[in-house]
């Protein structure tokens, strides 16, 4: 299909092919982004109680050897977690043991540091240590092509995006 001089765009996989030319389309670009870094499903550690700007949180390291101080001025971060019934985006809003909470993270050099707070501040409500984690590192520059193409707290379509395993 095509008239010769004709660019294809694989909407599916991300691919752009052409100029066609009389021997065919010839090999396709990827138009994702090679260079997003994620890891793979990860438990925090370090749990403890703590106070920041006088709100009493939990906290939790996740190990994330990829943060360096370069990520740190110009990547995007996102965080997501599952217990065995979906993945979800940080950061999350739910009501646990009657309160209403949120989970969040704070990327540092080296790790993430994964908060829940509740919203009257009354307590501070441990962090399920079987959670899993995975983060995904975008590196400056990319954002600007990716926000036309995927929801970054949909996991499916970043996943799918930037080809990532399991």
């Amino acid at each position: 299909l095509g008239n010769i001089g004709d660019y294809y765009l694989d909407k599916v996989n991300y691919l752009l092919y052409g100029p066609k030319i009389s021997t065919g389309w010839g090999t396709a670009v990827s138009l994702q982004g090679s260079n997003v870094l994620y890891s793979g499903w990860n438990v925090a550690k370090n749990f403890r109680d703590t106070t920041v700007d006088g709100s009493n949180l939990n906290a939790a390291d996740l190990v994330a050897p990829a943060i360096t101080q370069a990520y740190l001025d110009n990547a995007v971060f996102q965080v997501y977690f599952t217990y065995g019934s979906g993945i979800i985006p940080l950061p999350y809003t739910s009501i646990a043991v009657g309160s209403q909470i949120t989970m969040s993270f704070l990327p540092r050099v080296g790790h993430f540091i994964i908060t829940r707070f509740t919203f009257d501040n009354s307590t501070t409500i441990g962090i399920n240590p079987e959670l899993q984690f995975r983060y995904i590192i975008i590196p400056g520059g990319m954002l600007v092509g990716v926000r036309n193409h995927i929801n970054i707290n949909n996991y499916m379509e970043v996943k799918r995006f930037f080809r990532i395993k399991n």
